[in-house]
């Protein structure tokens, strides 16, 4: 396998283990499913062989995965003759375009995350069980405003 092929292989993993935590968010019972979920991201970020941009593409797919299921209340607005639009492709149209914005802006933290995780990478398992959680939850902060 070549490395342009293993890096997209991965890129699909993360992003279907972020879709994974998503659906969590969404079905409460799923809840520890997302320790799995999170391991290849953690292993895919701190591989030696891994650069930042690499590192940071795979943490957008993560974070791709999940907040594309947690937007896809989206969806649910359709057909948007609520809104005054009429014609019901410009409404899907508006729809997935809107989702897509939200989704790629969205996952940015989850990658800057990844980057940070790329930098730590040969910290002690106990610093990184320290500080990670204090990233994560500041880069959540982030989003959130």
């Amino acid at each position: 396998m070549t490395v342009a092929a293993g890096q997209k292989a991965r890129a699909v993993v993360n992003l279907g283990c972020g879709v994974l935590a998503g659906l969590a968010l969404i079905f409460p019972f799923l809840w520890p499913t997302v320790f799995i979920a999170l391991a290849p991201l953690f292993v895919a970020t701190v591989a030696t062989n891994r650069t930042r941009r690499q590192a940071f593409a795979l943490g957008c797919a993560w974070g791709a995965g999940l907040m594309g299921v947690s937007l896809s209340f989206i969806f649910a607005m359709l057909p948007l003759d609520w809104l005054g639009v009429g014609v019901p492709l410009v409404g899907d149209v508006a729809a997935a375009g809107l989702w897509l914005v939200l989704t790629s802006i969205l996952a940015a933290p989850v990658g800057l995350f990844a980057v940070f995780l790329w930098y730590l990478r040969e910290a002690r398992g106990g610093v990184l069980a320290c500080i990670l959680p204090i990233a994560w939850v500041l880069l959540e902060l982030a989003r959130a405003s």
